[in-house]
């Protein structure tokens, strides 16, 4: 994590959220946020990221169909789900299924939030390094 910043998407249907986000974690990480699942789905195509950062429940799609879309097309992108929403039923099934790393409430705190992110940005870095192991040596 030393050479470069996490790069983090951001995504919520609630323009205010976002605002919050963005205003807590723009000094630490480059971000890129969106108010659409849909977009953030392109953007997960057009550019790579370390961590995504959703909410759960959305009008459009709902956050853990966005993040089992990430895990299956993007595996190497960390997922955090955030949710305000008694919903832990379907937070916990994400965890159990790997849909979702870790699962965050709102309010969050951000010194929490940030110590999150970089937990599974490393995770994800060392599952990266070890794929690359695994394919250089020619096991699988």
């Amino acid at each position: 994590m030393t050479d470069s910043r996490i790069k983090l998407l951001l995504v919520d249907d609630e323009n205010e959220i976002i605002r919050a986000l963005q205003r807590s974690l723009r000094k630490d990480y480059d971000i890129e946020a969106t108010t659409s699942a849909h977009q953030a789905l392109e953007l997960l195509e057009q550019q790579s990221f370390d961590v995504i950062v959703s909410d759960v429940r959305m009008m459009e799609m709902d956050g853990l169909e966005l993040l089992a879309q990430c895990q299956q097309n993007h595996p190497l992108v960390g997922r955090i789900a955030l949710t305000g929403y008694a919903d832990m039923e379907a937070c916990q099934q994400a965890i159990e299924n790997k849909t979702a790393q870790l699962i965050v409430s709102k309010p969050w705190e951000t010194f929490e939030l940030k110590n999150l992110i970089n937990l599974v940005a490393e995770l994800q870095q060392t599952k990266a390094a070890l794929e690359s192991l695994k394919q250089q040596s020619g096991g699988g």
